[in-house]
């Protein structure tokens, strides 16, 4: 488990970058995309998005969260770990389904 306490991002930055390979990305799509109707796929450390873009070019809405500014086009740049139901609730609540 993530523990902020000891593992505080800002207080310990890390200068090193994990990416997700693209065939990962569409390995984790191909299983659950029949399990899931269209809506909002939400990436916590979304990263450049290597993870939602599969659900990107096939229509679904996405949205990313990380910590760093990137180049992601949907990000909120913000620590997800300190992110509130009121702060989702008001993101998503703007939130209007492309389908």
């Amino acid at each position: 488990m993530y523990r902020v306490d000891r593992n505080n991002f800002f207080k310990n930055e890390k200068k090193a970058t994990i990416y997700t390979p693209s065939w990962v990305s569409q390995f984790l799509y191909n299983i659950l995309s029949p399990q899931i109707q269209r809506g909002l796929i939400l990436d916590p450390c979304v990263g450049e998005g290597s993870l939602l873009l599969p659900w990107q070019q096939k229509g679904f809405d996405v949205l990313g969260v990380d910590i760093e500014k990137t180049t992601f086009p949907n990000l909120i740049h913000n620590n997800f770990l300190e992110l509130t139901q009121k702060d989702l609730k008001n993101i998503l609540g703007n939130y209007k389904p492309t389908l």
